[in-house]
Parts: structure tokens; sequence; C-alpha cells
């Protein structure tokens, strides 16, 4: 095995500083680059929002989730570099499924996800939920009804009785408004 901190071209000592450049995965780390750009741009979006009065804050600011959610994106995004060099000691080549296309199913799926966005304020929440739960397995090849329904419904119902019943978060009603009040 040879020395990480020697340039094999010439044998000439890299440095340290060479030696951990050289470990990181350089697709990785443009990857990460425009990760951490997106992320440090939603950050700041979330300076821009209101405050919130004290008696409707429910206890947590309505930055504190999207900032939640975001910082996890970011030390994800930076241990990215140094995952080929972490499978390259296992005995594992990440660049192999890359020289694969990306499935078109994949930019459906975005195109799907997409709408259901863009619709989200005048579906809801809930509405949105299910749409997700029934388009998503569809798209990815599930013809069973009997398993698309209950997840259809199970699914966003438990999620809306632990954010709505046990966390007292609040959910955009949409088109449900005139039956939930």
């Amino acid at each position: 095995m040879s020395d990480p901190t020697r340039n094999d071209a010439d044998g000439k000592d890299a440095g340290p500083p060479a030696a951990f450049l050289g470990r990181l995965h350089r697709t990785d780390l443009g990857i990460t680059a425009v990760l951490l750009a997106v992320c440090a741009a939603l950050w700041y979006e979330t300076t821009t929002w209101d405050t919130v009065p004290a008696i409707l804050s429910q206890n947590i600011p309505p930055t504190f989730f999207p900032r939640v959610l975001l910082g996890c994106i970011v030390v994800l995004a930076l241990m990215l570099p140094f995952e080929s060099a972490h499978a390259e000691r296992q005995g594992t080549d990440l660049d192999e499924d890359r020289r694969n296309r990306i499935k078109p199913i994949t930019y459906v799926t975005a195109l799907g996800l997409i709408a259901i966005v863009v619709l989200f304020e005048w579906l809801g929440t809930d509405l949105s939920m299910v749409l997700a739960c029934v388009l998503l397995p569809i798209l990815w090849g599930e013809r069973r009804v009997w398993v698309i329904l209950p997840f259809a419904i199970v699914f966003p119902a438990a999620v809306h009785w632990v954010f709505v019943e046990g966390l007292q978060v609040h959910f955009l009603p949409g088109l449900l408004e005139p039956w939930l009040g």
C-alpha cells in the first residue's frame, strides 16, 4: 500500500493537505458544495420570516423544524466526500453505479412530487399526503390496491394524529377546510 502523503507521479512528498484532499471524491465534493449553498440560501430564507406572537408559537418558532432539517442535510452533505474513501477501504467502488444512466422513473417521481408541492396549498396537508401515498407506490410499480389503499389512509392519518393531536401543530386544511372547521 502506498503512502498517502507521497505523490506517486514523481515521488515527492505531497504533504498532509494534499493527502487529505486526495482522499476526497471530487464529484461528491461538488455535490456537497451545491448542497451547502442551497442549505445556506434556505437557512437565510428562514431569517426573513415574520416572527410569530408567543401565544401562537406553540413553544416552537416556525423556523425550528426547517432549520433542524437543514442542519441534518448539512451534516450528511459534509460526510459525502469521505464516503468513497470509506467504501474503497471496504472493497466497494461507488463510482460503478454512477456509470449507469439515471432511470426515467426518477424524473417521473420528481415531477409527481413537484406537482404535489404546487397543489399543496390548494389541497392542504392531509390530501397532499394521501395523494403522495397513492401516487408514489403506483409510479414505482405497485398494483395491489389492497396494499396501496391502507397505506394511503393509515400513514397520513398517523402523521395527522401525531402532529395535530399530539404536538398541536396546525396543518393547512386546503379543500378540507369546510369539514375541518
